[in-house]
């Protein structure tokens, strides 16, 4: 008995041959992108465990770390509103959000986040976060602070969103 085509792609029988070979790529190319992550993960782990023994070896030695001294001298240059800028920046929210609860314009938070780089020497976002943290800046505090001072309304309940 001989096959029938049943189609611009061959018989039933070429049909599943090819859809079994496909399949079989498609399981090897899979097993691939677990491996690679798997091997990224183990990477990752590895970076935690020597970020985590660098600063146990840090607390214990006792030295004071220049940099957070450096952090703390560049964050004291900052006003009291670039401050409250900069709590906003780190939190992750956008200018025009930061705009609306302050009661200022959006140019004006701009201008305040140029400042807060200048004077800090940050380039990015996550520097400054980095600097930050080094600095022992609280910007929960400075953002609780912040909503106690305000009287709340719709502008507030934007952060909650």
């Amino acid at each position: 008995m001989r096959a029938t085509p049943t189609g611009a792609h061959g018989t039933a029988h070429e049909q599943v041959v090819a859809c079994n070979e496909a399949l079989v790529t498609h399981n090897l190319l899979l097993l691939a992108m677990l491996e690679q992550q798997h091997s990224t993960l183990d990477a990752l782990q590895a970076f935690v465990v020597s970020v985590a023994h660098a600063l146990d070896t840090a607390r214990v030695s006792g030295a004071p770390d220049p940099r957070r001294a450096a952090s703390r001298a560049h964050l004291a240059t900052l006003t009291g509103r670039q401050r409250e800028v900069l709590a906003f920046v780190i939190a992750g929210h956008p200018s025009k959000r930061i705009a609306a609860v302050l009661g200022i314009s959006q140019r004006t938070v701009e201008n305040h986040r140029a400042s807060i780089m200048l004077r800090t020497g940050a380039a990015s976002v996550p520097a400054l976060a980095q600097l930050a943290l080094l600095g022992g800046f609280d910007a929960a505090e400075v953002l609780a602070h912040l909503a106690v001072a305000q009287p709340a309304g719709p502008a507030l309940a934007l952060l909650r969103t």
